[in-house]
């Protein structure tokens, strides 16, 4: 079987773009669309700027030593994720705490308010 990119113009073959993704199999005329399968430059650049180590794809042949090393790279940033994580959580319980005991404070200050204001 033979996949070809379609000459005609179909209305409902383009994207937004108005560029032809679909594709034509000429023993069953059956449509496959390619648009999920192109990746952009954008979403790659996302990742890059998340801090995240691109995935390297198992199939690819390299020797070992960069095999130890991408291995290495990504355990050290696995234990960065997990640190980072523990330091957020430990802001956020500090600044619970720190809110809860302004709170149980600012309640003080308003019965002794209450209370001198009473005996006046």
């Amino acid at each position: 079987m033979r996949v070809e990119e379609e000459d005609d113009t179909d209305e409902d073959d383009y994207d937004s773009d108005g560029e032809s993704r679909a594709l034509v199999a000429k023993a069953t005329g059956a449509r496959f669309s390619c648009n999920d399968l192109e990746s952009s430059d954008a979403e790659e650049s996302e990742d890059e700027m998340d801090g995240r180590i691109a995935p390297y794809h198992l199939m690819e042949k390299r020797s070992l030593e960069k095999s130890i090393l991408l291995e290495l790279e990504r355990e050290h940033h696995l234990k960065v994720q997990v640190w980072r994580k523990s330091e957020v959580n430990y802001l956020h319980w500090r600044y619970a705490t720190k809110v809860k005991s302004s709170e149980q404070f600012l309640h003080l200050l308003d019965y002794r308010n209450t209370q001198n204001q009473e005996k006046r």
